[in-house]
């Protein structure tokens, strides 16, 4: 009886569509939405002098902790409303990180989520849990970079020698032993616009950001909010740099040390119309330790800073405990910043009317009377309804399932046996947008296993309805 389920599983093989791609070692060319997901069975490299393009909704997971390393150019270009994925696989701790090393410029990551990153090892590879740019300058717009982490630095994304343009991004509950659990910049600059960093810890310095020798890095209509730190700076801690802050809210963050919301040593930053508001840790929210200046105009701050338009006054942002910082009607801060400021011949604002409202621009992230728009990172929208097929298939014990969403519905993922009988109901609930993944352990309803043999899995959502087959062997 064995046998004959064997032999009849192998007959049946060609007739299971395959969705999936195996691939590691060496890729260049392009990888296919219609061959997703990527399963990673090992360390991926991307050659010098070579490119390699991945489309809208390709999913790429890791089968293992292995690396993305990149020596010539990857384009990576999702979109709003398919984006790319890289996660571990179902079951898997995690994985090694996209790891750009001297790398050809002018990649780009666009719609990503980058998540579940892992750096551990010996240096570099124990810092960049979701990103690594090492004297490589990459275009990073709309990505969500979350839940990655380091043994060393830069959970989400750690910079050498890189000046890196990262626009509309999101950097979520990423985490380092040591500095910068959001972005750590060493010797590396960039620009930074529309951006939020939350949610981020680390064990020493600068849970949103770490800055060491990091030269005039330029932050836009940035905000850093409810990250932690074990030591200094829950916002942003910079040692032997310059730094640039613009139309940026610092608020929410803690440390067990010092400067809540920011530290500086032997660095200078200026702050033109921000605010740094009920951030908390030992000293001042922005501590100024040996040489650390902080040029602090046209904000909102706890102290005396002796320049030009600055308040110290609660900015009454509209709910900050759930991460809306728009200003309300009646905050201090609103026409309270300045469309045009220098310094030391650096022109640090330049607005002209139509790129604010009132008659001058807010202080912080955002304009009281625009919405409270976070980056918009086309995260977990997909453009329509995807049933994949199961991974492994054959499998034993265990397989998973994905399905996609566009939006919100009652959702029912059914296990049939070959006679239609309801083997087991592994999802009855409503879901929101998104991609999912449920794994079946090859059990019914009350647990006990089931017999080798072909079964099917229906889902439904909504009016949508897909079938497929798969086969478990024993």
């Amino acid at each position: 009886m064995r046998k004959w389920m064997f032999w009849m599983a192998l007959l049946l093989l060609p007739l299971i569509g395959r969705a999936q791609t195996t691939v590691s070692g060496t890729q260049t060319g392009r990888w296919l939405a219609a061959n997703s997901p990527y399963l990673v069975t090992g360390e991926i490299t991307v050659p010098a002098g070579d490119t390699l393009h991945i489309e809208p909704g390709v999913e790429v997971l890791f089968q293992g902790n292995y690396r993305f390393r990149i020596a010539g150019r990857l384009f990576a270009a999702g979109t709003e409303t398919d984006s790319i994925y890289f996660a571990p696989d179902s079951g898997v701790s995690g994985w090694g990180g996209l790891r750009f090393v001297d790398a050809d410029n002018g990649s780009f990551l666009k719609y990503c989520r980058i998540t579940g990153g892992h750096a551990f090892g010996d240096w570099p590879d124990n810092s960049g849990g979701g990103i690594s740019l090492w004297n490589t300058d990459v275009v990073i717009q709309h990505c969500r970079v979350d839940y990655n982490s380091a043994d060393h630095h830069g959970g989400g994304l750690f910079c050498w020698g890189a000046y890196p343009t990262v626009t509309d991004c999101q950097f979520v509950a990423n985490s380092a032993v040591y500095d910068g659990g959001g972005v750590y910049l060493y010797f590396s600059g960039g620009r930074f616009t529309n951006c939020e960093f939350s949610g981020n810890t680390t064990g020493y310095y600068g849970a949103a950001v770490c800055g060491e020798s990091a030269y005039t890095p330029r932050f836009e209509r940035c905000v850093m909010h409810h990250n932690q730190a074990g030591s200094e700076a829950g916002g942003l801690r910079a040692g032997f740099s310059e730094m640039h802050l613009v139309n940026c809210t610092i608020a929410d963050n803690s440390t067990s040390g010092w400067g809540g919301g920011i530290y500086l040593v032997y660095t200078t930053v200026t702050l033109t119309n921000c605010i740094v508001w009920n951030n908390t840790g030992y000293g001042d929210p922005i501590y100024l330790d040996v040489q650390g200046q902080a040029v602090v105009n046209y904000s909102d701050a706890p102290g005396n800073w002796g320049g030009q338009g600055n308040l110290n006054v609660d900015p009454q942002f509209v709910q900050s405990s759930t991460g809306n910082y728009q200003l309300k009607a009646s905050s201090p801060c609103v026409d309270a910043g300045t469309a045009f400021w220098m310094v030391n011949g650096d022109t640090l604002v330049a607005l002209d009317s139509t790129q604010f409202s009132g008659n001058a621009p807010d202080m912080g992230a955002f304009e009281y009377i625009s919405p409270n728009k976070l980056p918009n990172t086309g995260i977990s929208v997909p453009e329509r309804f995807v049933l994949r097929q199961n991974y492994p298939n054959p499998f034993n014990p265990v397989t998973t399932i994905r399905f996609a969403l566009p939006r919100t519905e009652q959702v029912t993922l059914v296990v049939y046996d070959i006679h239609g009988r309801e083997i087991r109901t592994l999802l009855d609930a409503r879901k929101p947008a998104g991609r999912y993944q449920i794994r079946w352990d090859g059990t019914n309803q009350s647990g006990v296993p089931v017999s080798s043999g072909v079964y099917f899995y229906r889902l439904q959502a909504g009016r949508f309805v897909a079938e497929r087959k798969m086969i478990l062997m024993r």
